[in-house]
């Protein structure tokens, strides 16, 4: 697998101890939306990898990473301290959390950062495969500190009229005055006319799972990724 250099073109706080990291992308580079890159952290004994998804399509230019820093973490700490033009060493691309084709309708189970592979398979149906078909995400925060590219999921939903998504918390504000609960809370009658993704914390996808499977979905129809 090709290891690579990319230098930070931007980077930034979209939530709370969340990032998002820009960086160039090689040209002749090829991925599949749904994939991960590893990157390469320098330690002062040796060097550690860390994968974090691709939240670009690949058609973009660039890559997009969201990363939730977690305090103490090794790799947190050092992608806490760079700054725009630092250079990060990767390698990949690799993961089977993908959709090649365009025929089928999709609903996505997303909750935090598990945002990133998600969004990268949504953005290349809609704008790169054409997919016409029903295109639906439940997407779930904790708090209103964590949400994060809700603007361009907006967009995306008045763009592309085949394109849906809801949002809920489960530990809003008392000025929260939208969606709350468990994205589980939402998840009823689920049709075998779709296929299934859902990427989070393990306890979310292993109880969408059950859910799925109990209700005569087919093994083959639901993919998943645990963050």
């Amino acid at each position: 697998m090709q290891t690579f250099e990319s230098k930070i073109i931007n980077i930034k706080e979209i939530a709370e101890n969340t990032i998002s990291i820009e960086t160039e992308k090689p040209t002749d580079f090829i991925f599949e939306a749904g994939q991960f890159l590893q990157f390469i952290i320098p330690t002062e004994e040796q060097e550690v990898l860390r994968s974090y998804s691709i939240a670009s399509s690949p058609q973009e230019h660039t890559f997009l990473f969201c990363i939730k820093l977690v305090k103490d973490g090794i790799s947190s700490e050092y992608l806490r301290n760079l700054k725009k033009g630092d250079i990060l060493k990767m390698k990949g691309s690799f993961g089977r959390f993908t959709e090649e084709e365009n025929k089928n309708s999709l609903f996505f189970v997303s909750t935090g950062t598990g945002l990133a592979p998600t969004i990268s398979i949504i953005k290349d149906q809609l704008k790169n495969k054409e997919n016409k078909n029903k295109i639906h995400l439940l997407l779930g925060f904790r708090s209103e500190n964590n949400i994060f590219w809700r603007e361009e999921l907006e967009n995306l939903e008045k763009e592309y009229k085949n394109f849906t998504y809801m949002l809920t918390l489960s530990q809003p504000s008392e000025n929260w005055n939208q969606l709350q609960g468990r994205v589980t809370l939402y998840f009823n009658h689920p049709s075998s006319s779709y296929k299934y993704f859902m990427c989070g914390n393990q306890g979310m996808v292993s109880e969408i799972r059950q859910i799925l499977l109990e209700n005569g979905i087919d093994n083959s129809q639901i993919h998943f990724e645990i963050f």
